[in-house]
C-alpha cells in the first residue's frame, strides 16, 4: 500500500508487543510491593520500559519514549526514519495502522495488564527533524462494534 505524495510505502504499525513480547510482558508484571493507583502502575511501567529505550520496532520506526499521563493514558514516542512529515498522507497512515492498534490492545494476552487497568495507549509519529506527524489515541471505550476493525 503506498501512503505519500510520493508513493513511499508505508511503514508497517509498530508492534512493541510483537517485537518484543518478553521484555514488555516482564515490564508489565514486575511484581510490586503494595497496591497503587492505576495512573502509578502506569508512571512505573513506563519508568522501566524507558530503562530499555530507544529500541528499533522495525526498519524505519524507532520507539523513543513513554510517558504516563493523567487519566490512565500511556504515551509512547516514535521516530520514523527517513520520510518528511510534510510529504506523508497522515489519513492515509491512520488508516491503515489504527485498525491494527486497536486489534493488538484488544487481543494480544501481553496487554492484558493495561486492559485491566482501562489504561487509553496514545501513540505520537514524527519525522527524524522532530516534525509532527500524526498521533493515535487507542481508547477501551471505543472496544464496540464501531471500532476500528483489524480486518477490514
Amino acid at each position: 500500500m503506498k501512503i505519500d505524495n510520493e508513493n513511499t510505502p508505508l511503514f508497517s504499525p509498530p508492534d512493541l508487543v510483537s517485537q518484543n513480547p518478553i521484555l514488555y510482558a516482564r515490564v508489565l508484571r514486575a511484581p510490586r510491593r503494595h497496591p497503587t493507583s492505576p495512573d502509578k502502575v502506569l508512571a512505573n511501567t513506563s519508568h522501566r520500559l524507558n530503562q530499555t529505550l530507544p529500541t528499533m520496532i522495525d526498519k524505519i520506526t524507532r520507539l523513543d519514549t513513554t510517558v504516563q499521563r493523567p487519566g490512565r493514558v500511556f504515551s509512547y514516542k516514535y521516530t520514523v526514519l527517513g520520510l518528511s512529515a510534510a510529504r506523508l498522507n497522515k489519513e492515509q497512515i491512520r488508516a491503515a495502522i489504527e485498525p491494527t492498534l486497536f486489534h493488538n490492545y484488544k487481543t494480544n494476552p501481553s496487554m492484558a495488564a493495561l486492559r485491566k487497568l482501562s489504561a487509553i495507549l496514545k501513540y505520537s509519529y514524527f519525522d527524524e527533524a522532530g516534525a509532527f506527524i500524526l498521533d493515535i489515541e487507542v481508547d477501551p471505550a471505543r472496544f464496540t462494534a464501531s471500532a476500528p476493525s483489524a480486518n477490514s
